[in-house]
This record gives structure tokens, sequence and C-alpha cells, in this order.
């Protein structure tokens, strides 16, 4: 599971347009430095909803599924522009308030660079 952006994808967000990304938190002020307009959107959910998930998903055993959720994620660089969006409703409450994030965003370019 090799993941990373494309050589395609970086030319594209360098010539200035816009992407959806999934990125690991290790790379993200990199991407900060490298990328104009980055934005972070964190999603997130409680633990008992992250272990429910995970045990329908039936990849690994429950010890190992615990395990994964007891383990320290670091914190986000506080120098990033982040929106932190709930993730424990339905996906289309969840989609929706993407939208609107990245729908201000465009509307805060267009009246701070048109």
């Amino acid at each position: 599971m090799s993941y990373g952006v494309s050589h395609e994808a970086v030319q594209k967000l360098k010539n200035g347009q816009d992407m959806l990304i999934n990125l690991s938190r290790d790379v993200l002020e990199e991407a900060d430095r490298v990328f104009d307009r980055l934005i972070v959107i964190n999603l997130t959910a409680p633990k008992d909803v992250l272990l429910s998930r995970l045990e329908k998903r039936g990849r690994e055993p429950i010890k190992d599924i615990k395990a994964r959720l007891e383990h320290q994620v670091a914190p986000l660089p506080k120098s990033l522009q982040i929106y932190e969006v709930p993730n424990d409703h339905h996906i289309s409450e969840t989609l929706s308030e993407i939208e609107n994030i990245l729908f201000k965003e465009s509307q805060n370019y267009e009246r701070n660079f048109a």
C-alpha cells in the first residue's frame, strides 16, 4: 500500500487547481510549504464510534482494534489552517459540512485575490 501524491497531481496543484488529498499528519507542514492555500480538514469521531466501525470491517481482531484506538495521535501543527469536522453522524452530514468549508474557502480566496 504505497501512499503518495502523484507527480501529475502535484503539478496540477502547483498550477492552481484545487484538490482534496488524503495526507499523513507527518507531511502536513511540508505540504503547507509546497502548496498555496493548504487547508486541513480533520475528521474526528469518538472512540466508541471508531470501535464499532472497525469491528464491522472485520479486518483485524478486537484486541488489535482496541490497541490501535489507544495509540496516542500526534497533535496537528498549530501553524496550519485546520477545520475539525465530526464524523460521527450520517455521511451526508459530514459531506455537507466539508462542502460548506470548501465553499467558504473558495469565497474567501476570490474576495482576497480577485
